[in-house]
Formats: structure tokens, sequence, C-alpha cells
């Protein structure tokens, strides 16, 4: 009703000045919206309860729709989406949960936003690869399997190297993240993991330190 209400306004030619009420009325139920359905989505992975709904998904398409979401309302940020294998049909498809993974990208979207106040580039990197390729060993994967490898990457306020082991657990948020006093409940991190878990893929980060922006990678199968 709100929304409604805003779009009947603007229609009559309300100052955008005053709408602004309406704006944080919207933004404060869609916040409550979505830490309720955190709360639900960590009572379903405790329970075992979180199922997959696969389907053919392009996942350039969804980064590419995920970016589109934020560049729209983001104006103190760059977004960038780099192909490493370019742009082709089938390079970038598979079966996957895609609702799930937009999931995904929107909190490491929306992490990078938030813990990069002052603005500046977001990258989104996609490419065809394998744990041979970026150094790393998973479990359950050959050093040749092939991958699928994300990175996301900001030029924010960064993760002091010691906390980062942490920062995939429940609840966890690092000590810069509670001190700059951006809001947060520390269920995001942890709920992606474990979607990206049940497609039997693995997520990281890699961070320098404080002020250095953070990345956060994720590989599925």
């Amino acid at each position: 009703y709100t929304q409604m209400t805003q779009r009947k306004l603007r229609r009559i030619g309300i100052a955008e000045e005053d709408l602004k009420p309406l704006e944080t009325i919207i933004a404060q139920a869609q916040r409550m919206t979505r830490l309720v359905e955190d709360l639900l989505d960590l009572s379903r992975i405790e329970t075992g309860r979180l199922e997959l709904r696969l389907q053919p998904c392009d996942l350039a398409t969804l980064i590419s729709r995920t970016l589109e979401t934020y560049s729209s309302t983001s104006a103190n940020h760059r977004f960038d989406v780099d192909l490493k294998d370019g742009p082709g049909y089938n390079l970038y498809s598979g079966e996957y949960d895609c609702d799930r993974l937009e999931q995904v990208l929107n909190n490491l979207v929306s992490n990078a936003i938030k813990y990069s106040p002052k603005g500046g580039l977001i990258q989104v990197t996609l490419e065809r690869s394998s744990p041979l390729r970026l150094a790393k060993s998973f479990n359950d994967f050959a050093p040749d399997a092939p991958l699928l490898h994300f990175a996301i990457s900001d030029q924010g306020i960064g993760i002091p190297p010691e906390q980062q082991v942490a920062l995939f657990e429940r609840f966890y948020r690092a000590d810069n993240s509670r001190d700059s006093g951006l809001p947060g409940l520390g269920l995001g991190l942890y709920i992606s993991s474990q979607i990206i878990a049940l497609h039997n893929g693995w997520m990281w980060v890699e961070s320098v330190g404080q002020n250095q922006g953070s990345t956060f990678h994720f590989v599925l199968p």
C-alpha cells in the first residue's frame, strides 16, 4: 500500500523531497522482510529442510540481472561484469537452483555496497576454471575438475585477516563491520555458504586487511 500511495502521489506531481518518508517506510519493510527470510532459512538449514529446485540456469544472465537492479539504486558505485571466457551461449549454464543462487549474488553484491560506503568499483567476475588453475584444493574435486568460478570484489572497509576464518559462521560479524555501525545479523554469509555447499561448491574470502577491500569467491561444479 505504501508503494501504491507513492506511485499515485508521483502521478499527481508531488515533489520527490516530500516522498522521502514513504521511501523510508518501504526500505524498512524490505529490511524486515529480509531479516525474517534469513531467520526462516536458518531454521531450514539447521533442520535439514533447505532443498534445492534444480533447473537449467544461465549464470551470466543471472549476474547481469542482479547488477542491473543495484546499478539503478546505488549512485556512488560503479558496477562491472567480467566474463573471462567471453559471452557465449551455454558457456556458463548448468542445472542449478536459480532462485537460491540469485539470493547468494544479491547478498554478496549488497554487502559489497554496504561495506564500501564511500563508493568505488564493484566487479563481478565469472570464468570456467579448475582447482589446479585456482591453485586451491577442494574436497571431492579432482585437480582438473571443471568449475565455474565467481568473484565479487569491492573497494571497501576490508576484513582483518585473523577474522576471515570465522566469517561464514552464523551470527558472526567482523569487528570493523560492527564498529562501523552498519546493520546486520551476521546470517547472510552463513546462509550463502550453505546454499553453495548444497550445490557441492565452495565459498571463501580474500582481503589484505582493513580498508583494503574484499573479494568473495565461490565455485560451482
